[in-house]
Formats: C-alpha cells, sequence, structure tokens
C-alpha cells in the first residue's frame, strides 16, 4: 500500500513563470498542489472523485472570490482521479499582476507540465505497488 503522507516534488519555468508542484499521498488518494507566478496563493480547490463503474470522475471545487484557478483546478483534478483510479484533491493559486495572454500561456504551459510529471510520478509509484503486492 501507498505509504501516507509521502511527498513529491516538481518544478517547472523560471523566475515569475515558475510553477511549483507537491504531490502528498494520502492512503490510496491524493493531494496536489500548485503555486506559482510572481503572487502564489490559494485560488481554487477541487476534488475529482474517481467513479470505478464509470471509470471516469467527477468534480467538486470551491473558488476563491475574483480568482479563475479553477478552470485549472477542475481539469487537473478530473484528469488525476481517472488516471490513478482515487480521489484526488488539486489546489491552484497562480498569478502575476497585469499579466499578459503571453504571460498567461507560459504559466499555463508550465503547470500542465508540471501536473504532467507529478501525475506520471504516482502512477508509476502505484503500479510499482500493485506489482509487489500481487
Amino acid at each position: 500500500m501507498e505509504e501516507n503522507g509521502e511527498v513529491l516534488c516538481a518544478r517547472w519555468g523560471e523566475e515569475r513563470y515558475e510553477i511549483l508542484g507537491t504531490a502528498v499521498h494520502c492512503g490510496k488518494d491524493v493531494a496536489l498542489i500548485f503555486a506559482g507566478g510572481s503572487c502564489p496563493h490559494v485560488g481554487a480547490v477541487s476534488v475529482g472523485m474517481y467513479e470505478p463503474l464509470r471509470r471516469s470522475a467527477t468534480v467538486s471545487t470551491i473558488t476563491v472570490f475574483t480568482h479563475r484557478d479553477d478552470c485549472l483546478a477542475v481539469k487537473c483534478a478530473k484528469g488525476a482521479s481517472a488516471r490513478l483510479h482515487c480521489q484526488a484533491a488539486v489546489t491552484v493559486g497562480i498569478h502575476i499582476d497585469k499579466a499578459t495572454q503571453e504571460e498567461l500561456r507560459i504559466l499555463e504551459e508550465n503547470f500542465w507540465a508540471c501536473s504532467e510529471e507529478l501525475i506520471d510520478r504516482l502512477k508509476q509509484e502505484r503500479e510499482g505497488w500493485e506489482r509487489e503486492n500481487e
């Protein structure tokens, strides 16, 4: 079984475009936190809930007033939950003051690269644990 509280980290981008991702094992479930830009914060929290019979996930989200981090949190939680077959809580808080469209594109690109790295590593760990426990 997974190690409760084991932490994985990933970083993508540089300076004000850097995204820091952290994943924590919560038993068979996971919590992922992504922060970055020039003003990291908590902007949205989404929980992906895996539905084994449908082989998909549904998501519930809370968004901090005036924040738009939910766009990333929802998609990431749904994807993580479906790929990992567990509940996945995803917190996102990324911000640059007066960001241009190009800066937002760079931040989003770095977010997806960071999230994919963490989810891939979590998936590999799960597959390893499953092989060990067969």
